[in-house]
């Protein structure tokens, strides 16, 4: 089982927002077993805090990306 670390939490936070992968991908990727990243996010208050907050960031920037191509397309844009 992988060690609980902020360098391993800012790895994953980073991953988060990036919107790349799934939850899974990411446990593949920092080598932490999806159950274990579960565990964590269940007993570590401030890593579910990170973990909400950066999927929050992730979902504000693809909803402004959503507008921005949506506007582009209104006005002729292609």
């Amino acid at each position: 089982m992988a060690k609980y670390n902020q360098k391993l939490v800012e790895r994953i936070i980073y991953l988060i927002e990036q919107d790349l992968y799934t939850i899974t991908e990411i446990c593949r990727i920092v080598k932490v077993n999806r159950k274990t990243f579960y565990e964590w996010r269940n007993t570590k208050p401030e890593f579910r805090k990170e973990v909400d907050e950066a999927m929050e960031r992730r979902d504000d920037m693809l909803l402004s990306l959503a507008r921005i191509s949506l506007k582009q397309k209104l006005e002729g844009y292609s």
